[in-house]
């Protein structure tokens, strides 16, 4: 492909840094290749990857405040017995949103809580090994 491009006609002047570039680089594929190769190089294709999470954690609501409606993340390594329970200000439970068996991996559910009234609720996040409170504000 060089012979081909050394043919081809070259603008000069105020435009030949923007013209001249992109056209070097569509058509010369190993000069393209070279220059991938530099922005890649510190990146290591024989490590393993892995989409399992590398630690439990429990995020922040979003968003937060809400009206009705909000979403929970989290993120468990290992599978087993999870819980996820909401509490109001004095501790009293008002919903559960997981309890049972849950697998590896990073979940999100949606709280909806049409049903209770405005203030500050905490959710907990229960596994055998782990276990994280957040809080979040509901606003009427």
């Amino acid at each position: 492909m060089r012979w081909w491009f050394r043919h081809l006609p070259r603008y000069t002047g105020i435009t030949d840094g923007v013209l001249n570039n992109w056209w070097h680089y569509i058509v010369d594929y190993n000069g393209a290749v070279a220059l991938a190769e530099q922005l890649i190089a510190g990146i290591d294709c024989n490590e393993p990857f892995s989409l399992e999470p590398a630690q439990f954690s429990l995020a922040q609501n979003y968003p937060n405040p809400f009206n009705a409606i909000t979403k929970i993340r989290f993120e468990l390594t290992a599978p087993g017995h999870t819980s996820l329970i909401v509490f109001d200000i004095l501790g009293r439970e008002v919903a559960r949103l997981v309890d049972g068996w849950q697998p590896v991996g990073k979940q999100e559910l949606h709280f909806d809580a049409t049903h209770l009234a405005s203030g500050v609720y905490f959710y907990r996040l229960t596994t055998e090994s782990f276990s994280s409170t957040r809080k979040l504000l509901l606003l009427r």
